[in-house]
Parts: C-alpha cells; structure tokens; sequence
C-alpha cells in the first residue's frame, strides 16, 4: 500500500511539473526570444535544458502567487529583454477554445437550445453545470494548489487570474459538463448518429482543456481534475436529473427555495465573510442563472419539449426554417444583454446606497455589493431569458411553440 501510495503521489507531481506544461508549450510552437537589440529586429531563440528546467521551476526561482501582488509569472517571468513568439495558427484555435469556458461563450450558446432545440435539455444541463462549477470553486479555495509557475509561459491576458488557485481547473469541469450531457440527454431523446455527437464532444473537451494548458494557467494535474469531478458529477447526477427537473418545474415555490439555497451556498463559500474573489463572483453568476432559469420555468409551467415521448425522429430544418431560428437567436440575445446591461446598471447605482462599502473604494471588488448584484442580475437573465422570450416570440409569430 505504501509503494502505491509513494506512486501514485509521484505520479500527482508530474502531472503538476510546470516544465510539463513548458514542454507542450513548446511543441505548440511557444517560444521565447532574447532581443539583442531594440534596433535590431534579429531575436536569439532561448532554449532550455533539463537542468536549466529544473533551476527555473525550483520554488527559489518563482514564489507562488500572493493576494497583494499578481503573481509569480507576471513579476518574475519571463526575464526582462525577452519577447513570447507563437504559432498564429494555434494561438488562434487555441484562444477561441479556451473562450468557451467564460461568460461570453454561455450568454450565446446556452440561449440556443432554448430558443430553437429544447427546452428540457437546457434546465437539466444548467443544473448539473450550476452543481459542478460550485464545487469545482469549492475544491479549488479548500485545496489551494497554485497554478503553474515557471518555466511554464503565461500567456493568458488576465492578470488576476493568476492570483487564483488551479485545481481543478472549472474549464475542464465545463468542457465535460456540457458537450457530454448535451450528448447523453440529445441521444436520448432523438435519433441521430452517436459516433458523430460523440466525436464532437471530444474534440469541445480537448480543445477548451488543453488551451489552458497552452496558457500556462493550468497544470495537466488542474486538467485531470477537472474532467473527473465532471464526470463523477455526471454518474451521480444524471439519474435523477429528470426527476428533480420535473418537480422543481411544477413546485410553486421553486423561486423562493432556489435563492434560499444558492444564498445559503455563497454564504458557506470557503472564503472570509466580507473578502473579495473574482472566482466567487463567477461563481454567484452562474449560481444566478440556474435560479433565474428553473425559476422561470417553474413560472412559465411545461413546454411542449416536456411532453415529447422519445425517442424522437431527427429532421434537418427547412431553409424558412433555419432563417426563423436566426431571427429568434437574435432577438433573444438582444433581450438578454440589454437586460444583463440595465439590472447591472441599477444595481451598481442602488446597492452601494444601502451596502457597506467595508472600506473598499472599488464598488466592483466589495462583496457587499458585487454578489447581490450578480445574483439579482443573473436571476433577471435567466428568467428573463426563459420567459419573456417566449412571450415576444410569440408575439412576433415566430415562437416555437
């Protein structure tokens, strides 16, 4: 039991090796180049050894990441007279896929099954997404790993993000979350090439987890992580998601109970009362949204999506068709952001009025006020996008239902 206890650790240490990630940087076609002169266009390629490797990434080299400072990465590293190259080709891929992990990707894409696929898969799917980011965030304040630090390249453009711990890494939660529950809960209920959904949740999966370690914010250990929370999340969940989802649509205090608990949850957060994370902050949003969605579906009742028997025949849309849903995505989305901009907007104007500010000047960074704003604000959004889209459609003539 020792020796596979010795093992196994050794083998978490690998995995968590910065130069890992240093290595798959640089097949990535990372590198980093000494400018021998600011006059001279001519850079020198810097190349490391193994041991040079190891002097790089011993704690001596790059101390971890402090509340007061941004980082280890970004004070240190990389070395004064040096420029970051990259491939274009895969620092583009990349970048696109590791924004399908942030707030940008979720108000375009989850609005889709809503307003133009079903409606049953979208409540189901933001539950076990609310269920596993919350925990994932949990895990990473109680745990406390740091992220990777030298020689590991950052090339993530967000500071602060290194102020944060790594594992699990929530991009990995979500790149498993989403693809794979969309696939289980569409295969379901429809008929329609399995190989083909599941080649496509593959590819979704790698190319949002491995971009972060291509950014140097991630460890293949955070990755790891990750993915097994999501997929433990999905064994244990999925049985019972139909389930909860049916009677939280038709219990009529489903509002009341779910902002209670998703209160109840940020108050429990592992992090000092009246402190500020941007981690528990995203966490709040989504939190949010999950409220603001069941919510409205606890309000609007069934869809005609409840009522399907599966399992369902598949049929590509009609060119009219496709061009109704494009209407639809796009008056949706409008909804949505203008009404994301305005609760902000009141928000920010109304909760510093009767919040304390906790001597925090930065009405964005005092908890007092930023975690009743994300939840008032994406409980709005999700309703709202639930609800009074359905509404407007159905005025228009161009509803679903």
């Amino acid at each position: 039991y020792f020796k596979m206890a010795n093992k196994i650790v050794q083998l978490v240490e690998y995995l968590r090796d910065p130069k890992l990630v240093f290595r798959f940087q640089s097949f990535c076609g990372v590198r980093l180049e000494y400018e021998k002169d600011k006059s001279d266009s001519k850079t020198e390629n810097l190349s490391y050894d193994s041991s040079e490797l190891d002097m790089l990434s011993s704690p001596e080299a790059s101390r971890p990441p402090t509340p007061t400072d941004n980082g280890a990465n970004e004070k240190t590293y990389p070395p004064p007279g040096t420029v970051i190259r990259t491939n274009p080709l895969i620092n583009l891929y990349f970048g696109f896929a590791t924004e399908l992990g942030y707030e940008i990707f979720y108000i375009l894409f989850l609005p889709i099954l809503h307003f133009n696929f079903d409606s049953t898969v979208l409540r189901q799917m933001v539950m076990l997404w609310a269920i596993t980011m919350y925990l994932g965030q949990v895990i990473k304040n109680l745990v406390q790993w740091e992220r990777p630090r030298q020689p590991a390249i950052p090339l993530e453009k967000n500071p602060s993000l290194y102020k944060e711990y790594g594992f699990p890494s929530t991009h990995a939660c979500v790149s498993v979350t989403m693809p794979f529950y969309i696939l289980f809960a569409t295969y379901t209920r429809y008929n329609y090439p399995f190989v083909t959904g599941l080649v496509c949740s593959l590819i979704w999966m790698l190319s949002v987890s491995l971009s972060r370690v291509y950014l140097g914010v991630h460890s293949f250990m955070d990755i790891l992580g990750g993915a097994g929370l999501s997929v433990l999340m999905l064994l244990i969940c999925v049985p019972f998601l139909g389930q909860v989802d049916l009677l939280l649509v038709h219990f009529p205090y489903t509002p009341l109970l779910l902002l209670s608990l998703a209160t109840l949850l940020l108050y429990i957060y592992p992090l000092k009362p009246g402190s500020w994370s941007m981690d528990r902050g995203d966490t709040a949003a989504i939190l949010g949204v999950a409220v603001g969605v069941m919510s409205g579906a606890s309000t609007f009742g069934e869809t005609p999506d409840d009522l399907l028997v599966p399992p369902i025949a598949f049929h590509w849309p009609t060119l009219m068709g496709l061009w109704v849903a494009l209407i639809r995505y796009v008056i949706g989305i409008l909804l949505i952001v203008s009404n994301r901009f305005l609760m902000k907007l009141l928000c920010f104007r109304l909760l510093p009025l009767i919040m304390p500010s906790g001597g925090v000047e930065d009405v964005g960074k005092n908890p007092w006020v930023e975690l009743p704003y994300k939840i008032i604000t994406y409980t709005s959004v999700g309703f709202h996008c639930y609800v009074t889209t359905i509404h407007v459609f159905r005025y228009f003539g161009i509803s679903r239902y």
